[in-house]
């Protein structure tokens, strides 16, 4: 497996390629390598916490690219810059964490997200090309907080559609719909699946809302 630029395409509906799972997990593999073996950047072999998800972690057609979530620690107070730069990531603030991961990963040729801007700083996408077995995937890796919400949400999201067909199949109904309708510009496409996604995730605030309201009555 080798990395290469990200090339901006307009967003298609290809079949599941099963193969895809294979390639993150190599993928993840090799970035956990990378960060466990790397003493540049100051990381000191520091891994942080990766994970396949999105379409193809639950094995719908879509736009056939791979995400992947690089999970960090929550911040702690902004006082390391004033330290010295060569310590464990666990000490860095949320902001230097970010800055030194896509410092690294920008040496892999990971290059921020292309198109539309959808994405905070202190929550990038970092896209690339990997190569395996002669093939090209387009993969897109997302910096979240670890314990977050949207942490939260990504898995039970990915969960739910894989204890569900039914789901599954709505999902890649309203995709190739998107795509039918001439929607292919990624922002207006991630849009136009908002509703979708909001319903199932709805599931989990509803939860996470009665599990704060018992709490709060005992």
């Amino acid at each position: 497996m080798h990395f290469s630029l990200y090339h901006y395409s307009p967003a298609e509906y290809a079949a599941y390629d099963p193969m895809s799972r294979v390639v993150a997990q190599r993928l993840i593999h090799a970035l956990r390598k990378h960060f466990a073996l790397s003493t540049s950047h100051n990381i000191n072999g520091i891994v942080p916490v990766i994970e396949h998800i999105g379409s193809t972690a639950i094995g719908v057609s879509g736009k056939g690219i791979i995400d992947i979530a690089m999970y960090l620690s929550p911040s702690t107070p902004e006082s390391a810059r004033a330290q010295s730069m060569c310590q464990s990531l666990e000490n860095l603030s949320h902001a230097e964490k970010i800055e030194l991961l896509m410092m690294a990963l920008t040496k892999l040729n990971f290059v921020f997200e292309h198109g539309a801007k959808q994405f905070d700083i202190h929550r990038p996408r970092l896209d690339v090309t990997v190569v395996s077995e002669e093939k090209s995937y387009k993969v897109h890796c997302h910096l979240l907080v670890q314990g977050s919400i949207e942490q939260q949400k990504q898995r039970y999201f990915r969960q739910r559609l894989l204890m569900s067909p039914v789901l599954r199949h709505q999902y890649e109904e309203l995709k190739q719909q998107i795509v039918g309708a001439g929607i292919t510009e990624h922002l207006q496409y991630g849009q136009a699946k908002r509703h979708f996604v909001k319903s199932i995730l709805a599931e989990l605030d509803e939860h996470l809302w009665s599990h704060t309201t018992v709490k709060a009555v005992t």
